[in-house]
């Protein structure tokens, strides 16, 4: 899992999510007038909630369950193969790659930033 940077594609994850929360909190709102409370209460929503998703998928939560998952899933020759793929240079640009791909899923702009950062 470390050679998979797993804690780091959770991490940025979390980033993903909560900016995209917050994104669509503001979107939802565009074109109205919001008194200041609205507008501190908006603004509080996307701290809590990363606060939230934090401690509900901390890597010292999630560590036991990927592990669970990994062993019920590979034998132990393919977990060897898995690790050997991650510390290669494929792998290694697979793991970079990863927050990318992932974010253009969801169809957002991502693929005009991929574009301008190639």
């Amino acid at each position: 899992m470390a050679a998979a940077n797993t804690q780091k594609l959770i991490e940025n994850f979390r980033t993903y999510v909560t900016q995209s929360i917050q994104k669509g909190m503001y979107e939802s709102f565009e074109g109205q007038t919001l008194s200041d409370a609205q507008k501190r209460t908006l603004d509080a929503v996307p701290a809590k909630f990363e606060k939230a998703i934090r401690d509900e998928m901390s890597w010292d939560k999630l560590r036991p369950r990927y592990v669970q998952i990994y062993q019920e899933t590979f034998t132990q020759k393919e977990v060897d193969g898995l690790i050997a793929f991650y510390k290669s240079p494929t792998g290694a640009a697979f793991v970079s790659q990863m927050p990318l791909l992932m974010a253009e899923i969801p169809g957002d702009d991502a693929g005009s930033r991929r574009a301008a950062g190639r």
